[in-house]
């Protein structure tokens, strides 16, 4: 509340500053041009001159322009209490002064720190003003190499900041060990990091251990289509299979196992270890197959999959058996097999309660156990598909080196179709082309119509030439000037006279013409500044950013904004002295047009006498 308090009298103060020189600068050209009317000429033109509006704006060849404060306004990304962090704004449009003192005299005084930013855009060093990824934009994809700052800049500072329930894809235990004690301490919540390896060492939280087998079990009438959810999470099916059969055939024996575990086994048997054992061992599969042919649980459906699996004969049989082993080998370690045993946290606790929930791994192994990944993250999106639609409700998932994943049906449920179900997705790649390892086809048009988009350091031309592309074209008008001389000599000779002609010329000419051309070209999205970001969003002009770094936020320059402040009240303290004179000297009629008549007649003889 003090710091509250505190920057709200450091921008009342800075506002004061400002309608005070303002009010300075009006009063002296007054004064000026009572004094000598030319020279209020002078200064009416000059200010009519600055309030201009800009040019005509043409779009003959394109209409693409950056967004100005006013679309951000429109758009709620700029001062606002909530949203997603997306870095810094500066307007890179001057603001006429017509604006500036509009804004500045006609905000109400709740709204001092805004009209104070808007009106600094006008001048060399603008204010920085937050930049907020509001609601409305529920998913996020984030697009820089290795070293651009993702993790800093932007994934960081939403767990620092965003207080609903988060899942947190955390390759190198790094975002847990910065945020996962602020997350407990400061938001209440409860933290579960899913660390088999021990990558997250060091963060003040245990190991948690994480079963989904059991987080759908008790609903029989969805036990089903909940197992074939996270079969088809554990069987990755890239579209780029010869024979999408063998897929097909592994993902149904995997969902007829687990729906057995998850209907008929005790909760300590009931997960993917069990699930490995079976699977791998043709005998104990077949005693699960008779089994399931005899039970009349979820009305029949596990008799109906037993005969489906008994179909499977001979060389056919056993490579359907390979295939599903080839997807489940990740399985086949010890600190995976004990962080799968059983469940240490509630995860339907992330619908309705205060829960962060981190899924650490070590980088070197990130595609390799891309598997617990999966079926983590899956079964994590459908808890709150389980849940029902909420429209209050909002939990964020930050994934990064979301490539990884691989194509998922959950994911893609969740962009398109989970924002009312309380889906927060926030997508984090190298390059724009890694889009189609998690959504190919056309799912990748899709979940570009349908996440907002921000790129950083961009080091790829692929991509480049893509963002070059969505930002689109502009009109420029080009100007060509031809200009040239001709000179000559003639002589006439007759009988009786002589004549001699001479002629010079010099001609000009200058020629308009518009030409579209790219807003932004690829070599210029390549050579953009490292804190540099060009943010898209659906139905807002593209938005030049600067990126943020969690680092750099909790800096505050104590010093420079004291010498600031105290600068703005110096102004403000001789600005109200100089007025309360010139009420003085109206008051007692020492201010009155006889007495500028006789200083304007003193400075005349002045001058004449020089």
């Amino acid at each position: 509340m003090l710091t509250k308090s505190l920057l709200f009298g450091e921008a009342v103060l800075a506002r004061a500053c400002s309608v005070c020189a303002t009010l300075l600068v009006v009063l002296t050209c007054l004064f000026a041009a009572m004094l000598s009317p030319l020279l209020g000429i002078l200064i009416v033109g000059g200010i009519a001159w600055s309030c201009r509006n800009g040019g005509e704006y043409r779009n003959t060849h394109g209409s693409a322009r950056w967004a100005s404060i006013g679309d951000l306004i429109r758009a709620k990304c700029i001062f606002q209490t909530d949203g997603l962090v997306m870095g810094n704004f500066r307007s890179i449009y001057n603001m006429t002064m017509r604006t500036s003192l509009l804004v500045l005299f006609t905000y109400p005084l709740k709204r001092t720190r805004e009209a104070v930013a808007i009106a600094s855009q006008g001048v060399k060093n603008p204010q920085p003003i937050r930049l907020f990824l509001p609601d409305q934009y529920p998913h996020l994809s984030v697009y820089g190499p290795s070293g651009s700052g993702k993790s800093s800049a932007f994934v960081i500072p939403a767990a620092i900041e965003q207080r609903e329930s988060m899942v947190i894809l955390d390759a190198k235990g790094e975002i847990a060990r910065k945020t996962a004690r602020h997350r407990a301490q400061k938001l209440g919540h409860e933290i579960a990091i899913i660390d088999p390896f021990g990558v997250a060492e060091g963060c003040g939280f245990p190991r948690a251990k994480f079963n989904p087998a059991l987080l759908f079990r008790e609903n029989e009438s969805t036990l089903v289509d909940e197992a074939r959810r996270m079969a088809n999470a554990l069987i990755v099916e890239t579209g780029q299979e010869k024979d999408p059969f063998w897929n097909k055939s592994s993902s149904a024996l995997v969902t007829a196992v687990l729906a057995f575990l998850m209907v008929e086994a005790k909760p300590e048997e009931a997960n993917l270890n069990r699930l490995r054992d079976i699977v791998t061992n043709g005998d104990l599969m077949d005693q699960v197959i008779e089994h399931m042919a005899q039970s009349e649980a979820c009305g029949g459906l596990l008799q109906r999959m037993s005969g489906q699996l008994r179909q499977l004969q001979g060389q056919t049989k056993a490579s359907v058996y390979s295939v599903a082993n080839s997807h489940l080998e990740f399985l086949d370690s010890l600190p995976l097999a004990d962080t799968l045993s059983e469940s240490t946290f509630d995860a339907r606790k992330l619908a309705y309660g205060k829960l962060t929930i981190y899924v650490c791994l070590p980088v070197d192994r990130v595609t390799e156990l891309s598997g617990l990944q999966r079926v983590v993250i899956s079964s994590l999106i459908n808890v709150l598909f389980e849940a029902g639609e909420d429209r209050h409700r909002r939990v964020r998932f930050l994934l990064d080196e979301a490539a990884t994943l691989g194509p998922m049906e959950s994911l893609y449920n969740a962009v398109q179709f989970g924002r009312s179900f309380g889906h927060r997705m926030n997508f984090y790649f190298q390059s724009a082309s890694q889009i189609e390892r998690c959504f190919p086809e056309s799912q990748a048009a899709d979940f570009r119509g349908t996440v907002a988009s921000c790129f950083c350091g961009v080091n790829d031309t692929a991509t480049a030439k893509e963002v070059s592309e969505w930002i689109g074209q502009t009109t420029v008008t080009g100007r060509s000037t031809q200009s040239g001389w001709n000179y000559g000599d003639g002589e006439t000779e007759g009988m009786t006279d002589r004549s001699t002609n001479r002629n010079r010329g010099f001609s000009k000419s200058e020629s308009y013409n518009e030409v579209g051309r790219a807003l932004i070209q690829p070599e210029e999205v390549l050579q953009m500044g490292k804190e540099s970001a060009i943010v898209l969003l659906p139905n807002v002009p593209p938005i030049l950013a600067e990126k943020v770094p969690h680092f750099r936020r909790r800096k505050v320059k104590v010093l420079p904004r004291i010498v600031t402040a105290l600068g703005n009240g110096f102004v403000v303290a001789v600005s109200l002295a100089v007025f309360a004179g010139i009420g003085w000297a109206c008051a007692t009629g020492k201010l009155t047009p006889a007495a500028i008549t006789e200083l304007r007649s003193g400075i005349a003889a002045s001058v004449n006498g020089m």
